[in-house]
């Protein structure tokens, strides 16, 4: 499902390398026969990655990111296109595991984090 929604170009476009993870979620069954190898098989048809993210935004950015995240993505729960940070490839992902949490660097930039999902 293709959507026209991008990320905000008046906010960073790339997570800080310390901030950011990719992980798969575990997508196959394994069952040990009695004699023989394990047999295996796709638990779901869709997989999922999954990418925790960190971006360092200032004050401006941040505001800018909020309404991204509370308007125009609908509190997250619709997809937007995203550049992925080590491929810079497009991917459609949506935000997963509640709102973005955020706290202060310094009186002028914030540390936002979050987590995206994205279906393959």
């Amino acid at each position: 499902m293709a959507t026209a929604i991008n990320w905000p170009s008046t906010v960073p476009a790339r997570p800080s390398v310390r901030g950011f993870n990719q992980v798969g979620r575990d997508n196959v069954v394994r069952s040990k026969p009695d004699f023989g190898p394990s047999k295996t098989r796709r638990r779901y048809t869709a997989d999922t990655i999954y990418y925790t993210c960190q971006y360092e935004m200032t004050l401006g950015e941040w505001a800018y990111f909020e309404a991204f995240y509370w308007s125009t993505v609908a509190s997250g729960t619709l997809s937007f296109n995203w550049i992925h940070p080590l491929t810079a490839v497009s991917t459609e992902v949506m935000f997963f595991g509640g709102p973005p949490s955020h706290s202060p660097l310094t009186p002028l930039v914030m540390v936002v984090s979050f987590v995206l999902e994205k279906v393959v």
